[in-house]
């Protein structure tokens, strides 16, 4: 026992040496000039087409990466506000459906992933055949080589429309376009460095798009 203990005391000189003085201890130095955003393994992506005959709104979320992501729908008006899964694949695109039947034509809800991924879709189902009016249709899609939002602009009504594009985070500024009835305008909208957009496109109807495109 003494042996063991006379071993024991030789060790304690060794280990308090390797402990820096209070006076000598400093933060570390973080690596110089900019951070790159870490890749992750999916690329998702949410669009939504509206059904003016039946008053149903479906949301597709798909995603393009080689390993499944989590994603959430919320209603943000009109429901009971509950969270709706989805597990997105490569080979496993899901949709979401709002029945506006049952709202009085009327949706609001929005769709949640990791790395800042959002999608919120607002507005009011103008029934198939009033066409008097104007009539905004968005259409979204990655573009992934340029790293830029297609945003595809029309009109489905005799009025025209005033589509404004706001930039809610990252690049992209402002920017108004008019839609009459016909041919859509095609609108590629930017990202930053790492990849990430996020926009606010609004006219009768409300919808915002954010994520990465990797």
């Amino acid at each position: 026992m003494l042996v063991a203990a006379a071993e024991h005391d030789r060790t304690l000189p060794s280990i308090a040496n390797a402990i820096p003085a209070a006076g000598k201890q400093a933060l570390p130095v973080p690596p110089s000039g900019r951070l790159k955003v870490r890749p992750v393994p999916y690329q998702q992506h949410a669009t939504v087409t509206v059904d003016r005959s039946s008053g149903k709104v479906t949301a597709a979320l798909t995603n393009e990466g080689s390993q499944g992501v989590s994603m959430q729908v919320f209603p943000d008006a009109y429901r009971e506000f509950a969270g709706t899964p989805f597990t997105v694949t490569k080979d496993g695109a899901k949709s979401y459906v709002w029945d506006t039947a049952t709202t009085d034509g009327k949706y609001s809800f929005s769709v949640y992933g990791p790395d800042r991924f959002v999608r919120s879709f607002a507005g009011t189902v103008v029934p198939g055949g009033r066409n008097a009016g104007a009539v905004p249709q968005v259409k979204a899609g990655l573009v992934p080589g340029h790293r830029t939002l297609r945003l595809q602009l029309s009109n489905g009504g005799r009025d025209q429309v005033r589509f404004t594009l706001t930039a809610n985070d990252f690049e992209g500024g402002h920017k108004t376009v008019y839609a009459d009835q016909g041919a859509p305008t095609v609108v590629e909208w930017p990202t930053n460095g790492d990849g990430y957009y996020d926009v606010i496109v609004t006219a009768a109807d409300g919808y915002r798009y954010a994520g990465r495109i990797s």
